[in-house]
């Protein structure tokens, strides 16, 4: 059985001039579940990756996470993805910026 998506599919759809949206979450997903989760970190390659989905004019690209919006976007730092924390209590990037007014009473409440 073939595990992950056929990225000749997708290199395929975009040059034939279709268009990709792509969302994913981040722990388990595009890396690793760790016991310690401060020391998970993305493959360079999947890095590679995920930058050329976001640099593609005909892709569109967001991480979603339930860590912290900061700590998400640290540690895939691709220029040009729209990010979620909190599980979507706070999005930025790609011209957004949302934080649901929820996720700061928590913040406050810390």
């Amino acid at each position: 059985m073939r595990r992950g998506p056929d990225l000749r599919c997708v290199t395929e759809a975009l040059a034939a001039g279709g268009r990709l949206l792509v969302l994913s979450d981040f722990d388990g997903t595009l890396a690793p579940i760790a016991p310690d989760p401060a020391a998970v970190s993305l493959a360079p390659g999947m890095r590679r990756l995920l930058a050329a989905l976001a640099a593609s004019p005909r892709a569109r690209l967001a991480i979603v996470s339930g860590r912290a919006l900061a700590d998400v976007r640290a540690r895939v730092g691709v220029a040009g993805a729209a990010y979620a924390g909190g599980h979507g209590l706070e999005v930025e990037g790609a011209g957004l910026a949302w934080r649901h007014p929820e996720a700061e009473r928590l913040e406050a409440a810390a």
